[in-house]
């Protein structure tokens, strides 16, 4: 009985293990393609709001107000007059098609060349908003995007986006500023175009819906380990299983065999994930950060 049971179970083991290995294939691959397809549709998401904002910053419009702005000189700064002016209305026109990244917008303001404030759409946005390295950044790339960050009035996490208004007329660059490569073309920087979003409400709409079996799902963070957006974890946290964060960071997109899941739990998980191929690029020279894409179901 003995001598046959023996290759019986040995049989069983290896066509067990052999078959859990091909199904951790199997999972851990179509993990990766989800993670990779849901990082392509972020990718194209923010390409194309950058694009829109491009728009704005280049309406005639709004650098022509804009241009007139920097040859008067206010006495009274006050932000009624901020919030009710021809450049505030100028925005407000950008914001009535009813869309995710409309009602994710928390502040939407113009600034000049020395970070005064100019316009606005509500009285979130303050009254000096320029830094220099930041400044450098748009004029170096024509965009800046952030990283997420705790906004202090709405209690949110935010992430904003900064784009350069150029003169409509061929010049230099303002006194004590660099001149970027395109404003030889398009004129002289005269101020920057500032887009501030709650992170939450921008990226739920395109991520959240994605789901499969009844806790499968896709999340986003950063290169730290801090959630972006997921529909178990609040945006902000931080996960602290560092086998987890090394393996959903990498800079080429995959899927691993874990021991920790990311949400709080140390079992064994299958986890496919991918960068940003061309919002990272943009957020590297910008913030410093990367943003990758994370597919996971509960093991069970």
């Amino acid at each position: 009985l003995v001598a046959g049971i023996l290759p019986f179970a040995l049989g069983m083991a290896l066509s067990y293990n052999q078959s859990n290995q091909s199904l951790r294939g199997v999972i851990g691959s179509s993990f990766h393609t989800l993670a990779q397809e849901a990082a392509n549709k972020i990718d194209f998401i923010l390409e194309k709001e950058i694009a829109k904002n491009r728009q704005t910053a280049e309406n005639p419009d709004i650098r022509g107000w804009v241009e007139k702005q920097s040859q008067v000189f206010q006495n009274e700064y006050r932000m009624q007059s901020l919030i009710d002016n021809e450049g505030s209305h100028e925005l407000l026109s950008f914001l009535k098609e009813v869309t995710h990244s409309t009602e994710a917008t928390l502040s939407f303001f113009i600034t000049d060349a020395h970070g005064k404030l100019l316009a606005s759409v509500n009285g979130d946005a303050p009254l000096a908003a320029r830094q220099d390295e930041v400044w450098n950044k748009v004029l170096a790339e024509g965009v800046y995007v952030s990283g997420i960050y705790p906004d202090e009035k709405s209690k949110e996490y935010a992430f904003k986006m900064v784009l350069p208004i150029f003169s409509g007329q061929r010049g230099d660059a303002p006194r004590g500023q660099e001149k970027s490569a395109s404003s030889s073309v398009k004129g002289a920087p005269i101020g920057l175009l500032h887009r501030v979003y709650l992170v939450k409400t921008y990226f739920a709409p395109p991520l959240e819906s994605i789901r499969f079996g009844d806790t499968g799902h896709v999340m986003i963070v950063d290169n730290k380990g801090v959630v972006i957006d997921c529909p178990v974890l609040p945006t902000g946290f931080q996960i602290t299983n560092k086998q987890v964060i090394q393996a959903v960071v990498s800079p080429t997109p995959g899927w691993a065999f874990t021991q920790g899941n990311g949400h709080g739990s140390g079992e064994e998980s299958i986890i496919g994930f991918s960068p940003l191929p061309k919002s990272n690029v943009l957020l590297e020279r910008s913030s410093g950060v990367h943003w990758h894409m994370f597919a996971w179901q509960a093991s069970e």
